[in-house]
């Protein structure tokens, strides 16, 4: 009997053991156990698109017309351009039909050279002194500087009986190589007609 007894406290005894034993592990994993942070938590931001700019472009007014070539295309005539001074005064004149051409005055500016003239028209009917018909043309012949519509101050229009009074610019600078020179339109009374006025320059 008294064996008995004493197998059953031990079976007891481990049976307590087991569960305390048991109850030890649970601690433990609670303990490991922790609430996740913040940054575990929150998913990642989804990436941002980067943003494309467009380089904006301007046009300034004041220089959407070129300035005006110092020299021709090809040049026929020795020595520099003449850039700067008053290159004729007086009265160049010559008459041809009922057309007076005269020439007043030649100087330059920067390279520019600009033709101080008027027009005298006798001839019965409207002529068209156009701008872009005036030249000057050197003793080579090809050595021409026509004038320039868009920088001159010229009436084109010359009605009978009247006179028209101004100043053509011309494209090109003229070479010392090239003087003395003449200025002419070209189409003064029609097709293929013109007239020209020699300048004495030195």
């Amino acid at each position: 009997m008294i064996r008995e007894n004493k197998f059953n406290s031990v079976i007891l005894l481990l049976t307590v053991v087991g569960v305390l034993i048991a109850a030890g592990a649970l601690a433990r994993d609670a303990f490991d156990w922790k609430v996740p942070s913040p940054a575990e938590t929150t998913p990642p931001a989804s990436p941002v698109a980067p943003t494309k700019t467009t380089a904006s472009t301007s046009t300034d007014p004041t220089t959407s017309t070129a300035p005006p070539a110092s020299t021709p295309p090809s040049v026929n005539c020795s020595g520099s351009p003449v850039t700067n001074g008053v290159i004729y005064t007086g009265s160049a004149v010559h008459a041809d039909r009922g057309l007076t051409l005269t020439i007043m005055k030649i100087s330059v500016l920067g390279g520019v050279w600009k033709v101080d003239l008027s027009a005298r028209n006798e001839t019965g009917k409207q002529l068209a002194l156009l701008v872009k018909n005036f030249r000057f043309t050197g003793p080579n012949g090809g050595d021409e500087r026509p004038g320039d519509p868009d920088r001159s101050s010229w009436t084109e229009t010359v009605k009978n009986g009247t006179t028209t009074t101004g100043s053509i610019n011309l494209k090109y600078s003229i070479e010392s190589g090239c003087l003395p020179m003449k200025a002419e339109f070209l189409d003064a009374f029609g097709s293929a007609t013109s007239i020209s006025v020699p300048i004495p320059l030195q």
